[in-house]
């Protein structure tokens, strides 16, 4: 398992522009995750050209005994919702950049050592591009070959990635996301958590 602090490095040189999404909290396995619409949106992204996923975590509801959720108003079991997220993303599986844990997923690693996300990445061969808890992704653009003039030619963004914490609903977990961006010196702070949108 690679270090958080092993920066994830991928080159598109190819001379276009890239559109990166990030996914996190479809819950799969809750009764209100929308398991078809999730499906639809992956066939998409792996059917339109330059366009890649960061995983964020809690992909997956994870409702186990000792958590919040209720464990018998899953609609699948973890290890169901596991097999049947890896079917939903291996479609796109050649565009993902990185792969990190929720919360939801967190439960079964602190309970029993079992680190679902970690599971989903070996199975998709993406294991190099997950990270515990969080992620630094550097990402180069340009075209390959010919004279480069650095940042101009081959210009390089960073990425910080990680699934937050703290009151997802309440604001608090944007607001410690916020002073954590702000102090990282990345181009861009990419997170999950809160449900709800953030720029």
């Amino acid at each position: 398992m690679l270090s958080d602090f092993e920066m994830i490095k991928h080159q598109f040189l190819g001379g276009h522009d890239i559109t990166i999404i990030h996914v996190a909290d479809v819950h799969l396995g809750s009764s209100e995750c929308m398991e078809q619409e999730f499906i639809k949106f992956i066939k998409t992204v792996a059917e339109t050209p330059n366009t890649y996923l960061a995983i964020l975590g809690d992909l997956l509801d994870n409702g186990i005994k000792s958590s919040v959720t209720n464990t018998y108003k899953q609609v699948m079991s973890p290890s169901q919702a596991k097999r049947e997220m890896i079917n939903i993303l291996k479609p796109a599986a050649d565009r993902i950049l990185v792969m990190l844990p929720g919360n939801h997923e967190l439960r079964s690693k602190r309970e029993v050592d079992c680190d679902m996300i970690y599971d989903m990445a070996c199975e998709l061969g993406k294991e190099n591009l997950y990270r515990e808890n969080m992620a630094v992704v550097k990402i180069q653009l340009g075209k390959e070959g010919g004279q480069t003039v650095a940042g101009k030619d081959r210009p390089t963004y960073t990425l910080v990635c990680l699934h937050g914490s703290g009151g997802g609903m309440t604001g608090a977990g944007v607001n410690r996301a916020e002073k954590f961006g702000n102090i990282s010196g990345s181009d861009a702070l990419l997170l999950g958590h809160t449900h709800k949108p953030y720029l």
